[in-house]
């Protein structure tokens, strides 16, 4: 059965103890509340990450599309 690791939010093999990319005790994590509260809190940050990053993509994008459109 798979988990997901509360620390870094990856998918993990449920009989591991430890977060085999993150290094996270996930046995205590599950016992814990906190951990719940923070696998959300690194979640809202690789989101907004992502978001941050695709923002620059598009904008980079419409860089290269209005050069290519001054080119013809």
């Amino acid at each position: 059965m798979n988990d997901i690791c509360p620390w870094c939010g990856r998918v993990i093999d449920g009989e591991f103890i430890f977060c085999p990319w993150c290094g996270a005790n996930t046995r205590q994590a599950w016992k814990d509340d906190s951990g719940e509260r923070l696998y959300r809190d690194e979640r809202q940050k690789r989101l907004s990450h992502i978001e941050k990053s695709l923002d620059a993509l598009d904008r980079e994008l419409a860089v290269l599309a209005l050069s290519e459109a001054m080119h013809r």
